[in-house]
């Protein structure tokens, strides 16, 4: 008899991350201790910019014959012994931030692994006979594996942007008010079509997770009980099942990744008219003498760091999509 189709939920946000929430909890001093040396690395970078800025505007009053030689070159002093000291300062904390993610991320995938497995275990016999152990096994492993992905996404993608989008903000406010509202509206533009994208790819995910789930489980069928497959010459038969079962896994997979097309052509399209509006404002007020050179590099510099930022967590958006499938399956065993 065919296996009946399930239907396919969407994925439950609050809910998976109220669960991965709980693990991070226990060992909330570690995950702050994380975001204070973010804040610090980040804040770091945009002095870098600073000091550039200082350079190019120090530079251009002495080409202008407004400072003399001497005072240009003890700014120089002045500007790369501060730049030594950051440097300092930030391989410090780019040796801290994996030290600690590292730790907390083992700390937690153990936690994980232990409760659902124990979880998993003391259910009753009923739900073994009736769930493959290969689909099992999978997404123990699939969901353990998420967590790490999701507090690397939470570290390396979404809190360096929140924390930069503040501080460029702010530090460009100070100088020019026009183009910190044509950033904010590029990094908003952006991130709400990205979102949008990934709403749509959210089912397709859970599909192609499905279909691992049942390619993984008839697989360790098949190698449990290849003794019976040879004894009765069923190895063409089973060569084939498996096939059907990859193909149907490939072609789900293929869909999931084919939205990137569609994203990175957005993408493209909103940062376009973005730079070219940010670049019109800030050289028309350039060349007006609001600006200085050295501001104009600050913005800009900034902006293209914010580019990749931003760019960064596109990238953990689709990876947060894809830990929260990854979770799906493995969580819905707590309700049990």
């Amino acid at each position: 008899m065919a296996a009946r189709s399930t239907p396919i939920k969407d994925i439950e946000f609050k809910y998976n991350l109220g669960i991965y929430l709980s693990f991070i909890k226990k060992y909330k001093l570690m995950f702050f201790s994380i975001i204070f040396v973010i804040f610090l690395m980040e804040s770091l970078h945009l002095t870098e910019k600073l000091l550039f800025k200082l350079i190019i505007d120090r530079g251009t009053e002495f080409t202008a014959l407004t400072i003399t030689k001497e005072a240009f070159i003890q700014s120089l002093i002045t500007i790369a012994t501060y730049f030594i000291i950051i440097t300092a300062f930030l391989i410090i904390f780019y040796w801290m931030r994996p030290h600690l993610l590292n730790r907390l991320n083992s700390k937690v995938i153990n936690d994980l692994k232990k409760r659902f497995f124990n979880h998993i275990i003391y259910l009753d016999h009923n739900f073994h006979t009736t769930h493959k152990t290969g689909s099992l096994i999978s997404r123990l492993t699939r969901g353990a594996s998420a967590v790490e992905r999701m507090t690397d996404i939470i570290a390396f993608n979404f809190m360096p942007l929140i924390i930069q989008l503040i501080i460029v903000s702010t530090t460009i406010a100070f100088f020019d008010t026009t183009a910190v509202i044509i950033i904010l509206g590029i990094t908003l533009a952006l991130l709400s079509y990205s979102f949008i994208i990934q709403r749509f790819q959210e089912k397709s995910s859970i599909v192609a997770n499905k279909k691992e789930d049942i390619e993984k489980g008839n697989m360790a069928d098949f190698f449990t009980n290849v003794d019976s497959i040879k004894y009765y010459g069923k190895e063409n038969i089973i060569s084939k099942k498996f096939s059907n079962l990859s193909q149907e896994t490939r072609r789900a997979f293929l869909k999931n990744w084919d939205y990137f097309r569609l994203m990175r052509v957005g993408q493209a399209l909103i940062i376009s008219l973005g730079t070219l509006s940010l670049l019109y404002v800030v050289l028309m007020k350039f060349i007006e003498g609001t600006l200085t050179l050295g501001t104009v590099t600050l913005i800009y510099t900034a902006y293209g760091s914010l580019l990749m930022y931003m760019f960064a967590f596109v990238g953990g958006l689709r990876g947060l999509y894809r830990a929260m499938a990854d979770f799906q399956e493995l969580f819905q065993y707590n309700k049990l």
